[in-house]
């Protein structure tokens, strides 16, 4: 008998990595395979039979798998059959039958193993499996039996999952050694005990990275660029051995259907190349009780990314088949803009097809984007079906448009998703020209969102902001158009660029306002955006602001000031005044609406910006008082002139006017002017009761409450019937020396029929009788009048001011 060098050389190839203590049988798989045999902690496929019995509980569809390898080139061939069966929802088997082996006249060798492995999962953290194998092996050479035994070993293997990305993998094989049996008595260990330690992490929903290790080392990763594509790279070597070399491995794998082609190859340093195929099917032995028909999912928007947790970005048509009610978990899950999948649960009417609305939550990540691209959708539902819950999936392409991206035909409320007042390039800027306000205070404006309003715009000036209009997609042209996408540049985006079209800048001033708590809105003119901010003026007020009735707006009971974004460069006011006559224009034609920013980010939440360029978080303007100077001077010209047109030219100069001129100038802020027609009225009428009472209103405003409290008493000797006047004059003489004032504060209310309706003449809320804690009502209302006080003196809102 003599069989030739070329003959036996595939059998001393496949019997000396085996002659090794250190070597575990040969792994299975074109897919762990393709990983560099980093699988022990993936283990998601019937290959888990052999990489970690564990996995098997994580499986809850039936699976066939045949994989072939031609090892080192040579003419040794192994192939494995694989069924898995699950058999509930934690808890599935599956056998596997593997041969190896060379096949020609002159030489025959061949292994075969049958194995049945079981998995079990205790919880979502643990799962445990155990593989039984029975291995048999003969050797042939000319026809003739050289050598046959059996031989029995097993595998244990565990999974656990701390964390929802993180999986750890151990596994034992041949945990006792595995030994044949010849026929001629003797014996031997094949396979001794090999304990590998793993980890897998899933990076990116399409990107998993893993690694093991026994003695050797195995590195690999699996990328889906789409979820029927994959890639794979893996790298193995043996520990404290270099000379054996690195082994590379490379694979690529597609699924269709539940169908599975996988393909993988090994570059060995010293041995020829392996090449590994196998193909899968999975798939239910029960009919289908649920399909999804079609889905219907719109473009995706990362700047509205808060939005689409409650917003249907899409629906989906599902089929209950089954003549009874189910109940189906659907679950829609978005690469790249979610980590994992969010789900709802839905009940199924027999015999119905149902549109199912999609909506999910959706990570900062979206924000990260590059640009616009293709995404995929991929949705399944999941029902119970026999024992075991089965899915149904469907994958849907659809575009995902960048951060800023907009489609304005879906409403300008959209826009409020881009303003950013808490962003911290926002905040920087806002406070370093509030700081120039607030030192300066509200002289000339006599409003105090007014002044702020017109700092953070002048502030805009100051940077030499521009108004540039978009060349590629001019709002007056893409807001009229059906699906006409724009693009919305972020506040800081405006600040660093120092130019803006009219969205641009309208998003950036709300900012600013909202920043400083300035509420505003948005005006949806055609084919243009201006804003409208607050000055928290009640409609009943609006007077008190002494300025043309043409230049503000009463919405919602409140007095809202327009102002023109583009308008830069000319200034506060004059941005002021074009907008009103803007405002003024369109809404005599019906054409404009307006957008309240808080109510529209209720739906439309703002999202959460990476990091900025630090060098945006310094601001200075150097000539923003000069510039406030400028627009305080117009806001009092204007004052003046309505004033002169309203209560000068138009009116006689009559007590009743001068009265209600005099409270004009009180509410501005110019107290001197509303002493002075005060003064003028009690020279014409000393005995008036009104003058007297308001100019000691005045004086108690100005801290002279020894002034106030005469021209009260003057007042209450003129109509000592008004429960007011009685009120101020025990208020005056309570700030002076508490408790000196309270007969006085009783008998206004007394007078005014009780204690709330005295309230009410105070413009106080009336506190409960429980929190009176044994107070007389004339301490309760001399301590809320303190309590609610902004200076050491009689606060101007809460004295009584007699109407002419």
């Amino acid at each position: 008998m003599t069989v030739s060098l070329r003959r036996i050389l595939p059998l001393l190839l496949l019997l000396a990595p085996l002659a090794a203590a250190e070597t575990s049988q040969p792994p299975i798989g074109a897919r762990a395979q393709g990983m560099g045999g980093a699988f022990t902690a993936v283990a998601d496929d019937a290959t888990s039979i052999y990489w970690n019995p564990a996995g098997l509980a994580g499986i809850t569809h039936q699976e066939i798998l045949f994989n072939h390898a031609s090892l080192f080139g040579s003419e040794i061939q192994d192939n494995v059959g694989i069924f898995l069966l699950p058999l509930s929802r934690s808890f599935s088997v599956a056998v596997d039958w593997y041969n190896s082996g060379i096949d020609d006249p002159e030489l025959n060798f061949g292994e075969n193993r049958f194995d049945l492995g079981v998995g079990k999962r205790f919880n979502r953290y643990l799962a445990v499996g155990v593989t039984g194998k029975l291995f048999l092996r003969s050797i042939q050479v000319d026809g003739i039996d050289v050598q046959d035994g059996s031989g029995f070993g097993f595998d244990v293997g565990a999974l656990v999952t701390p964390l929802p990305k993180i999986r750890l993998g151990l596994l034992g094989q041949d945990v006792t050694g595995t030994s044949l049996s010849y026929d001629d008595g003797s014996s031997s260990e094949i396979y001794p005990a090999n304990w590998r330690v793993a980890a897998a992490w899933q990076a990116l929903p399409e990107l998993r990275l893993a690694g093991d290790l026994d003695d050797r080392f195995h590195l690999g990763t699996e990328y889906l660029p789409i979820p029927q594509l994959a890639v794979r790279a893996g790298l193995q070597g043996d520990l404290g051995n270099d000379d054996d070399g690195l082994v590379l491995n490379l694979g690529a794998g597609a699924q269709v259907k539940g169908i599975r082609v996988d393909y993988a190859y090994e570059s060995h340093p010293n041995l020829g190349s392996t090449h590994y195929l196998g193909i899968g099917a999975a798939f239910n032995f029960n009919a289908s009780k649920v399909r999804i028909e079609a889905a219907d999912i719109a473009p995706l928007y990362a700047s509205l990314y808060k939005t689409y947790s409650a917003d249907p970005f899409g629906s989906v048509i599902v089929t209950n088949l089954d003549d009874e009610p189910l109940v189906a978990n659907v679950k829609v899950f978005v690469p790249g803009f979610m980590s994992e999948p969010s789900e709802q649960e839905v009940v199924l009417r027999p015999k119905v097809r149902q549109e199912v609305p999609l909506t999910a939550v959706f990570d900062e990540s979206a924000l990260a984007l590059g640009g616009d691209q293709p995404v995929q959708v991929e949705i399944s539902a999941t029902y119970q079906s026999a024992r075991l819950p089965r899915t149904e999936s469907r994958a849907v392409r659809t575009v995902s448009y960048g951060p800023g991206a907009i489609d304005w035909s879906r409403g300008v409320e959209q826009a409020a998703a881009f303003v950013t007042p808490r962003e911290p390039v926002v905040d920087a800027f806002a406070r370093a020209a509030g700081r120039t306000a607030a030192l300066r205070g509200d002289e000339g404006f006599g409003n105090r969102n007014l002044v702020f309003a017109a700092a953070l715009f002048d502030a805009l000036d100051e940077i030499r902001l521009a108004y540039v209009p978009d060349p590629q997609t001019p709002f007056d042209t893409v807001s009229e158009r059906e699906n006409a996408v724009d693009t919305i540049h972020y506040p800081r985006q405006t600040l660093a660029n120092r130019t803006g079209d009219c969205d641009d800048t309208t998003v950036l001033y709300a900012s600013l306002l909202g920043n400083v708590g300035i509420a505003s809105r948005i005006v949806d003119a055609p084919g243009h955006v201006f804003l409208l901010f607050d000055t928290g003026v009640h409609e009943r007020n609006a007077l008190s602001l002494g300025i043309p009735e043409d230049l503000y707006v009463i919405e919602d009971q409140g007095v809202w000031i327009p102002v023109e974004t583009t308008a830069l460069g000319g200034g506060f006011t004059a941005a002021w005044e074009l907008a009103a006559g803007e405002y003024r224009d369109w809404d005599s034609r019906g054409r404009l609406t307006t957008v309240d920013v808080a109510r529209a980010q209720l739906r439309y939440e703002p999202g959460t910006l990476p990091p900025p360029n630090p060098d945006l978080l310094h601001w200075e303007f150097p000539g923003l008082e000069t510039r406030l100077e400028g627009d305080a001077t117009t806001v009092a010209m204007w004052k003046d002139a309505y004033q002169r047109e309203r209560f000068g030219e138009r009116l006689p100069v009559t007590s009743a006017g001068r009265l209600q001129l005099a409270r004009t100038y009180l509410v501005a802020g110019a107290i001197d002017r509303a002493r002075t027609e005060l003064e003028a009225v009690l020279e014409t009428e000393p005995y008036s009761a009104a003058a007297a009472n308001d100019l000691g209103v005045v004086l108690a405003v100005s801290g002279d409450l020894g002034g106030a409290a005469e021209r009260f008493s003057q007042a209450v000797e003129a109509d000592a019937s008004d429960p007011g006047i009685r009120l101020n004059r025990g208020l005056a003489a309570e700030a002076a020396s508490p408790g000196s004032g309270l007969e006085e504060i009783a008998t206004g209310i007394d007078l005014a029929g009780g204690y709330e309706i005295a309230c009410g003449l105070l413009d106080l809320a009336p506190e409960p009788p429980q929190d009176w804690r044994g107070r007389t009502p004339a301490q309760v209302l001399a301590d809320a009048v303190k309590k609610n006080a902004d200076s050491a003196n009689l606060p101007r809102a809460h004295l009584y001011w007699k109407q002419p």
